[in-house]
């Protein structure tokens, strides 16, 4: 397996932040988290690999971030929040691609959970 690196940048919160009542992991209702995740770099060898907003703008208070293999790739995980609104995110990769993310409340994994699942066209470079 190639060497994956992760950069992983976080943004403090403001008052000027648009979505007051907005439910974003590891805050609640009514109480935004203290930093958001602003941007997230990964690179498998020197190949990057491309992260959409969509897969880190809503984790708020990151506390740790783990790298593990898997059959087909590896996996980015986070974990964040505290107490009841503490969670954990996974950030699964394979082929060079994000192929799915899975986000669940560690108090009530069951019934508070997330998947999405990522098709991106892979490039041939025959373009």
């Amino acid at each position: 397996m190639k060497p994956v690196r992760v950069a992983l940048w976080l943004a403090k919160v403001e008052t000027s932040f648009p979505y007051k009542d907005a439910l974003l992991w590891g805050g609640d209702v009514g109480v935004l988290p203290l930093e958001v995740v602003a941007s997230i770099e990964v690179y498998d060898g020197d190949q990057m690999i491309f992260v959409p907003l969509s897969a880190y703008g809503d984790l708020g208070d990151v506390k740790l971030a783990s790298v593990d293999p898997t059959a087909r790739g590896f996996a980015l995980n986070l974990h964040g929040g505290a107490t009841a609104s503490s969670y954990d995110a996974k950030l699964s990769f394979e082929g060079g691609y994000l192929v799915s993310r899975s986000v669940a409340s560690r108090e009530f994994p069951q019934q508070m959970r997330e998947q999405t699942s990522y098709l991106f066209l892979k490039r041939t470079g025959n373009e």
